[in-house]
């Protein structure tokens, strides 16, 4: 991902948009959003989402749950790996590393002189304990996972807690209605105004957010996580 694209993007987006922002809280009866109120609400926008874009940049390419195979052939036999590191997973091998590694200069520089064929392996005993390190690592961050809903879940919902704090700091209210829609199965729609705001606001993030390799929830399940998560 080029994170200059995301910005470059995210500012693209938000160029002449201020009359949808103004259109939004006239329709819902919310403040009255003058020139000046505008712009700050879409820088405060566009730092936000620049942030998100970052944070999605900077997910690891694995998750936990699919490194761990890979870890555990090498934890089987470490002597086969050192000897075909080349073999395996880039983020499973720098996991390892940086466990033997730990904060040991002397471990930095073998792994270091290994690399570039200038000395011995590690100490095959030493990457075995590092392995068992790492498994018991990935297998704490799976089960972390599976309680919060994943890395990629948790940077969806503080996006859309911050989207709503701001929204509400410009005279937003994060209220829902049903209505009654005859052209839509199922015919009973959730609306409101932070709906259409999320509507205005989100489609840079989606943007960030499939470049990662993940796909963010619909608008009515994003409008509805500050009701459940505050």
């Amino acid at each position: 991902m080029n994170y200059c694209n995301d910005l470059d993007e995210i500012d693209l987006y938000f160029t002449g948009r201020d009359k949808e922002f103004v259109s939004l809280f006239e329709r819902w009866k919310l403040r009255l959003l003058e020139f000046d109120d505008c712009a700050a609400l879409i820088a405060q926008l566009r730092r936000r989402l620049t942030d998100f874009a970052l944070n999605c940049n900077a997910m690891p390419l694995r998750t936990p749950r699919q490194l761990m195979p890979t870890v555990r052939a090498i934890a089987e036999s470490p002597l086969v790996f050192l000897e075909h590191v080349g073999n395996y997973d880039p983020e499973a091998v720098a996991r390892v590393y940086g466990a033997f590694i730990g904060d040991s200069v002397e471990r930095s520089k073998v792994l270091e002189d290994f690399e570039w064929g200038k000395g011995p392996p590690p100490d095959l005993e030493a990457i075995a304990e590092a392995v068992v390190k790492v498994v018991n690592e990935l297998a704490l961050e799976i089960s972390d996972a599976s309680h919060r809903g994943g890395q990629r879940l948790v940077l969806q919902n503080e996006l859309i807690l911050d989207l709503a704090g701001i929204f509400e700091s410009f005279g937003g209210k994060i209220v829902r209605i049903t209505r009654f829609d005859p052209q839509r199965q199922p015919s009973y729609v959730e609306d409101g105004p932070f709906h259409q705001f999320l509507k205005i606001v989100v489609p840079p993030a989606r943007a960030s957010a499939r470049r990662a390799g993940f796909r963010m929830q619909s608008i009515r399940s994003l409008a509805g996580i500050p009701r459940k998560m505050r």
